[in-house]
């Protein structure tokens, strides 16, 4: 559980936007699902633990959490410029916290083979593309009383 916590708030999603798109005007890192304008959009979504960016209760966390230095995987794509660059912004966030991170950049179908075996990695960095901005489409994931 302090691990987690450790992660969370030693992660800078700005950083990590601009690492991965640039132009602040392609991205956002607000914890909603949904964009503002949306009837689901929650300004809270996610509040006192996503984009926190709190270096030094990252650091507290992962003492407390016992972690022995085991390496974390990170398991990405490098063709992929926006998966591969995260991956790189995103390992020395977590190397700066104080965890031992393995960066494996493989092409597409390498990616796919390694992320089904349960053991070979621990974090997979991805984006998100919200296309249709229709509800219905995202029931599955949000429940079906808004």
């Amino acid at each position: 559980m302090y691990a987690r916590k450790a992660l969370a708030y030693g992660m800078d999603m700005d950083e990590l936007g601009l690492s991965q798109i640039g132009n602040q005007k392609f991205w956002r890192t607000g914890g909603s699902l949904f964009s503002k304008g949306n009837i689901w959009y929650d300004g809270n979504a996610g509040e006192g633990v996503y984009n926190v960016h709190d270096i030094e209760n990252a650091k507290e966390m992962l003492k407390k959490s016992g972690y022995d230095g085991t390496p974390i995987v990170i398991l990405n794509g490098k063709d992929d410029n926006v998966e591969s660059q995260g991956a790189i912004a995103l390992k020395d966030q977590l190397e700066d916290i104080g965890f031992n991170v393995e960066l494996q950049l493989y092409d597409r179908p390498t990616v796919v083979e390694q992320r089904s075996k349960v053991d070979a990695w621990n974090l997979h960095l991805t984006y998100f593309l919200e296309t249709n901005p229709d509800p219905q489409v995202f029931g599955a994931w949000v429940g079906s009383n808004g």
